[in-house]
């Protein structure tokens, strides 16, 4: 079976694709990254026909809820950026990708959608373990790393991915979630292991459940 994957970036395309392979061993994936969720919205029907017509079995859409806060105006007041966050939501955005794919005449009986809430980062600290395995691999930790509390109401994980960086890292390391993000995700142990806490999270226990149930 070859799954494809519509993504934003490549930190996702990476991830979505290890996460996957570890859930199904075996399957094949096709990435698309389409650059953020506006970009993603607009395109991603005519490439999900695309991928279905040439090549997938199946097209799994995954998008970030929240923006990169790097991505903010900095000039925004505190106000108008809370009106803005505040009428996100995975249910309207999901609206706009079936438009999408029914306005190109993609098959949408054989596409998924997975919404992350907030951003990929959110998986990535909601099992700290990888985080902290990976920093210790890379010169060892300044403080222990722990379970992030409060983690599903954060809106900006990847800022606090960049702390917990800088707070943690003995060598005083930089994320970077192209080459990083990865990293983290392998870090995850596998002791028998079926990403049982990872699955606690209701965005991951999604995609983790269309992966296993897919037909073959």
């Amino acid at each position: 079976m070859i799954v494809g994957f519509i993504v934003e970036g490549l930190p996702d395309s990476h991830v979505l694709c290890y996460f996957a392979k570890r859930i199904r061993p075996g399957i094949k994936v096709k990435t698309r990254t389409l650059g953020d969720k506006s970009k993603l919205i607009d395109n991603c029907g005519k490439t999900a026909k695309n991928m279905l017509d040439m090549e997938c079995d199946h097209v799994v859409i995954v998008w970030d809820l929240h923006p990169d806060s790097r991505r903010r105006k900095k000039r925004e007041s505190r106000r108008s950026k809370q009106r803005r966050t505040d009428r996100l939501s995975c249910e309207s955005d999901s609206e706009k990708i079936v438009e999408s794919l029914q306005k190109a005449c993609a098959d949408d009986a054989r596409v998924d959608l997975v919404c992350i809430d907030a951003m990929l980062e959110t998986w990535l600290l909601f099992d700290h373990r990888g985080l902290r395995d990976f920093l210790l691999s890379r010169g060892g930790l300044r403080e222990p790393v722990k379970a992030v509390s409060k983690l599903r109401q954060n809106r900006h994980p990847k800022d606090l991915m960049k702390k917990l960086f800088r707070e943690k890292s003995r060598s005083g390391l930089k994320y970077n979630d192209v080459d990083d993000a990865i990293k983290i995700a392998q870090a995850i142990p596998k002791e028998q292991d079926d990403l049982k806490r990872l699955k606690k999270l209701a965005s991951f226990a999604h995609f983790a459940e269309i992966m296993a149930n897919m037909d073959t």
